[in-house]
């Protein structure tokens, strides 16, 4: 077996009772483009190995590993321990999905693939493959699936964009292939949030809210942490003046994002950098950041957009996880 090797922030590592990891794409069983520590019940991978990709990263954390429906919203999801969609064992293939669960979970996922950092260059490539998925210049307003109440009832979880708990033994999971992931626990109080925050969440106000949950629990400003995960980094990230434009229209401080490429009507998008400067400005101090590209490094990350310009015709996730340990 591969052992895990996630990546690690010193900022969490030191508080005792976290455990946390922003998880690669090795030490899975996955073959061929899902290579091979794939987590998304989304993707088109074989079930199996889903299951035994996401029991081997709850047996290194020490708790049952949980991901949302993710939706590139601003919605946050407060998990009790109690939650019915919540597996109760932590036994290797034992969380393998239904068909019906699958098939469901794929068309949230095609709903939603346009959005976030799931955006097509402007220069057109893969934008064919994302036709159909929702509004290539405008990824929030990609369709929102209509499920039936019988469709419903296979796949349970929260639609929502963040998961926040003070609940031991439970890992909080944000998937990602580009989006940029964010983990928070606070120093005091065993507080802990995962984030998923592509560009669509980030300028609905996941990261506000996420915040606003974990304080409204007892966290504080001054003893939370954030931590920024591996996404995919500026050099990679081309967008169009539509997008730009969304976000200079909310704040024209945001135009320091975007750097316009020299004869084409497109700029090079910091993803990362704007979420740490959201985060600041909500009065955070303790912010790390794991500064890797998931478009470059086609051996450790998944990366959407990768794989669009490749003509793959899907892709794997990482993982990135925060759990409580038991006392």
């Amino acid at each position: 077996m591969s052992k895990l090797s996630p990546l690690i922030s010193p900022f969490l590592s030191q508080i005792p009772w976290v455990r946390h990891g922003f998880f690669t794409r090795e030490g899975g069983v996955s073959q061929g483009e899902f290579a091979s520590l794939n987590a998304g019940l989304g993707s088109g991978d074989d079930a199996a190995h889903i299951a035994e990709n996401r029991a081997r990263i709850s047996a290194h954390l020490g708790g049952q590993l949980i991901t949302a429906r993710q939706v590139h919203s601003p919605d946050v999801h407060v998990v009790n321990g109690e939650e019915n969609w919540i597996p109760r064992t932590v036994v290797r293939g034992s969380l393998e999905p239904s068909s019906s669960e699958r098939k469901e979970a794929r068309r949230e996922e095609n709903a939603t693939r346009a959005t976030s950092c799931e955006h097509p260059s402007p220069s057109g490539e893969g934008a064919a493959q994302a036709k159909g998925e929702g509004s290539v210049g405008d990824g929030l307003n990609s369709p929102h699936p209509t499920l039936s109440q019988g469709e419903r009832a296979f796949d349970t979880r929260p639609e929502c964009d963040a998961l926040v708990t003070s609940s031991a033994g439970i890992a909080l999971g944000a998937l990602t292939a580009d989006c940029v992931p964010v983990l928070f626990a606070d120093t005091q109080k065993r507080l802990i949030a995962a984030t998923h925050s592509g560009w669509g969440g980030t300028i609905k106000g996941v990261l506000e809210n996420t915040v606003q949950t974990l304080l409204a629990q007892g966290a504080t400003l001054e003893t939370l942490v954030a931590v920024v995960g591996p996404a995919i980094a500026q050099k990679s990230y081309e967008v169009g003046a539509e997008l730009r434009e969304k976000f200079v229209s909310e704040d024209a401080s945001y135009d320091a994002f975007f750097v316009a490429n020299a004869g084409k009507n497109s700029y090079q998008f910091a993803l990362p950098p704007l979420v740490i400067q959201r985060l600041r400005a909500l009065g955070i101090t303790q912010i790390d950041h794991l500064d890797e590209d998931t478009y470059s490094q086609p051996q450790r990350f998944f990366s959407f957009r990768r794989s669009t310009h490749e003509g793959a015709k899907d892709y794997g996730r990482q993982v990135s996880a925060i759990c409580i340990t038991e006392e």
